[in-house]
């Protein structure tokens, strides 16, 4: 599945979360996360909707504060959202990680 979500191969995706045992709710929410992308923290605010327990809500909060933190600090003017997953080099994680790309900054 991760396979598929860093390879941006939304068709196989679909098709392995339809063979998932999970909710509907669940399934839906699990589709959006690759097309949560974007600035101005429009996705930050489409992706509060998808808290469905209150750790992810807690998650959705942290992110967040750090959004507002980078937006407040000065030197981050535009800044853009991406909910997909990413492991590359940080594959040793068991959750997923977010990143927050600024403009202007080295590396995301």
């Amino acid at each position: 599945m991760l396979e598929f979500l860093e390879n941006r191969n939304l068709v196989s995706f679909e098709k392995l979360a339809d063979r998932l045992s999970i909710t509907k709710i669940q399934r839906d929410v699990l589709l959006q996360l690759p097309r949560l992308f974007g600035s101005d923290g429009e996705i930050l605010k489409r992706a509060e909707g998808l808290c469905l327990n209150a750790k992810k809500a807690d998650a959705h909060a942290r992110l967040e504060r750090v959004y507002e933190n980078l937006g407040s600090c000065g030197i981050c003017r535009s800044r853009a959202v991406g909910l997909r997953v990413s492991r590359g080099q940080w594959g040793y994680y068991s959750d997923l990680i977010f990143r927050i790309y600024v403009d202007g900054a080295l590396t995301p």
